[in-house]
């Protein structure tokens, strides 16, 4: 199936889906079985639509420049056209409002806004959205949201220069800024200090990423229940389109995956998530003398199993059926990982 049919059965998809989005309120207490299976088919809808929503057609290599001289574009000094003073504001926009209960959402996609405005209305969060750097510079200057999401892939500007501008608004220094993005050679970047990025957000996420995330900084609605998932975790993959299938398909089979990586990029990655959450690592290195020095850095540190041996992901030659077996193997393989683990802790 090409990537164009792809997208289009995406769209129709997610149609569907966000019509079932409706439900406003939180879970009640005393529920019956059709509360129940309602709830649960909305809570698979959102999973749906997310991953639909959050979910790119370009390889790594044609989303992103390559690492080695985006680390030098992307320092604020190589801007000549970045702003060393905020814009001209009016008295009466010079004070900004403070809203705990809202969060920006700075991404070009109009599907994420929608299904994320269902979502954020079920936690009990209020969505301002901006479609373009620009467009979030001027809402700032009249609110100032509890949290900012922004994504790498801005239409209009670098996601470095609109986090640079924020950090320089006085009114806007302590306010948690979140990346997201598909590539994730981008979250080399967000460890140098003078982005101050908080967290990030790797595409596609699903909805215990996301309400995970928010309830590091937002106050969620009391009866919000943590979203179902199948495992939390950590890829550590040399080949950079690998990582990227992996990361899709294991999106799509319900398990989140904060951490992904390349072996050389690991220090940074691990050092701005903390890998506390990790439950099971996924490592596929080609050269055996890494691959042997990275699991035995991670059996040393983490008490959470490590995975090695995985298969390379099917291309798009093959049938699929073959893919289908290449999936079934793979999470066979992640189930017998987690049953062991939950037997070693019984």
């Amino acid at each position: 199936m090409s990537r164009e049919s792809s997208k289009h059965q995406d769209a129709g998809l997610f149609k569907r889906l966000l019509s079932k989005l409706g439900l406003a309120s939180g879970r009640s207490g005393g529920r019956d079985g059709a509360q129940i299976n309602y709830e649960l088919n909305w809570e698979m809808s959102a999973m749906e639509a997310l991953r639909v929503s959050t979910l790119g057609y370009a390889s790594p290599a044609a989303t992103s420049k390559l690492v080695s001289s985006q680390s030098e574009t992307l320092k604020p000094a190589a801007h000549s056209d970045m702003p060393t003073s905020q814009p001209a504001m009016s008295p009466a926009k010079q004070a900004v409002r403070p809203d705990a209960q809202s969060v920006m959402v700075v991404d070009a996609s109009d599907n994420l806004h929608a299904t994320l405005d269902k979502l954020f209305e079920h936690m009990g969060v209020r969505l301002v959205s901006a479609r373009s750097g620009a467009e979030a510079q001027r809402l700032i200057n009249t609110i100032k949201p509890a949290l900012i999401l922004v994504d790498a892939a801005l239409p209009d500007m670098e996601w470095a220069r609109l986090a640079t501008w924020i950090r320089r608004n006085e009114q806007l220094t302590e306010s948690p800024i979140v990346l997201m993005a598909e590539d994730d050679r981008e979250l080399e970047h967000v460890s140098h200090p003078w982005l101050e990025i908080n967290d990030f957000l790797l595409k596609p996420f699903n909805l215990y990423g996301l309400q995970d995330m928010l309830s590091k900084y937002c106050r969620l609605s009391a009866n919000v229940a943590k979203p179902a998932v199948r495992g939390v975790l950590g890829l550590v993959v040399d080949d950079d389109e690998q990582r990227l299938v992996l990361r899709r398909f294991l999106s799509r089979k319900g398990y989140h995956v904060p951490v992904s990586c390349s072996p050389d990029a690991r220090e940074c990655c691990l050092l701005l998530n903390g890998s506390k959450e990790v439950t099971s690592w996924l490592v596929q290195i080609q050269d055996e003398d890494k691959c042997i020095e990275v699991v035995s850095e991670f059996d040393s540190l983490y008490d959470a199993p490590v995975l090695v041996g995985l298969e390379m992901a099917p291309d798009s030659s093959q049938t699929g059926k073959e893919r289908g077996n290449w999936e079934s193997r793979l999470l066979d393989k992640l189930s017998r990982v987690a049953a062991k683990d939950e037997l070693d802790a019984a």
